[in-house]
């Protein structure tokens, strides 16, 4: 086991870490959606983008 680790949870349900870099006191994350289709809050119809208002 690492020392020195950090664990946390992104708190969004597919997405998948593709990369980290650590630099002094940062953490980047590179992150993508696993999840091809959503359905959407606001119209509640089934998307492949993100849409707007």
């Amino acid at each position: 086991m690492q020392e020195h680790c950090i664990t946390i949870v992104l708190g969004s349900p597919g997405l998948r870490v593709i990369r980290h870099k650590e630099i002094e006191y940062e953490i980047r994350v590179e992150v993508e959606y696993c999840i091809v289709s959503a359905v959407c809050h606001l119209c509640e119809k089934e998307t492949l983008k993100l849409h707007s208002r």
